[in-house]
């Protein structure tokens, strides 16, 4: 099986660079790399392509978002024959097997569309950050599946083998390339996050499986795209999700989580306002109201992103 890797690039210089070195480990051969700069202003394209001379450089000369760029990348990948296509966040480094084992279970189950690697993190390599997570619709809550909640949500304690799970984790996931010819390619409108549940959940409602393979494992650094505490999280997150809920849940679950997500981001709007970040509470508004606007252009989160923590 053919693959292609592609790889996202947005004025991360250095956590690309360790990506592509730990990929040189790779134990799986038949594979290609593709690395997507969108638009860069640090050097990266000055510098990468020498460095790397097996990869593939590709400049999107703008800031696509995370969607965007990727998509560029399985277009590029799909045209140039590959059998499946591997979507790879560039903050993280992998295990030298890791894209053997899932390029197995693809192999091996004809129903399962899409493979990902367990995350642990990468500045507590011990520490498993996640295995993937399941959307309530009726509510909007994300769980995710991590020791804590593998016995409540899988059943088991331990994940041993690989198993069928709602979404995986959207920083290191192989797809099927007849997926992406049936289902389409990610959804642009949401730039950055819920892009990759939102695929997941389109696999599944066309009769697809999505499957988590434990022995997998990637180590990701977390939240490094727009950092932990920046209101553009808040902003990106609470328009993403209201989107995702949109197109997947029935009438009644639209409904619900409607009624639900109202009183939450009230009360985390008042929250944060009490805890003297009001950027945060303004950003989840503005997340509310670009949603109902319809409003996916970047400039507004470019502008939430100045507003500091």
């Amino acid at each position: 099986m053919r693959v292609g890797i592609v790889i996202l690039n947005y004025n991360q210089l250095e956590d690309t660079r360790q990506c592509l070195r730990s990929l040189r480990n790779l134990q799986y051969a038949d594979r290609s790399i593709y690395v997507l700069d969108n638009g860069s202003r640090d050097g990266s394209l000055a510098v990468l392509p020498s460095e790397f001379p097996e990869c593939t450089f590709i400049d999107n000369q703008a800031n696509l978002g995370f969607a965007g760029g990727c998509n560029r990348g399985i277009e590029r990948v799909l045209k140039d024959g590959a059998d499946a296509v591997m979507l790879l966040n560039n903050d993280l480094e992998v295990d030298p097997a890791f894209l053997s084992e899932l390029v197995e279970v693809l192999r091996s189950h004809d129903k399962v569309a899409v493979v990902g690697a367990v995350n642990y993190e990468l500045d507590h390599r011990e520490v498993l950050f996640s295995a993937g997570h399941r959307i309530n619709l009726w509510t909007g809550t994300q769980t995710k599946l991590d020791p804590s909640t593998f016995a409540k949500i899988l059943g088991t304690s331990r994940l041993e083998e690989p198993l069928r799970v709602q979404c995986v984790p959207g920083s290191a996931f192989l797809i099927r390339r007849e997926v992406l010819e049936e289902v389409g390619l990610l959804d642009e409108r949401f730039f950055i996050y819920y892009e990759e549940s939102d695929f997941c959940l389109r696999v599944a409602e066309a009769g697809w499986e999505c499957w988590i393979v434990p022995s997998s494992k990637i180590w990701h650094r977390v939240f490094s795209s727009l950092g932990q505490r920046s209101p553009a999280i808040h902003y990106i997150c609470t328009r993403n999700l209201l989107l995702l809920v949109r197109k997947h849940g029935t009438p009644l679950q639209r409904a619900s989580f409607l009624l639900y997500n109202t009183l939450y981001l009230l009360a985390k709007s008042a929250y944060f306002a009490l805890r003297g970040r009001p950027c945060a509470a303004k950003a989840i508004a503005w997340g509310w109201i670009d949603y109902w606007r319809g409003n996916w252009e970047i400039g507004r989160l470019q502008e939430v992103r100045d507003w500091g923590a």
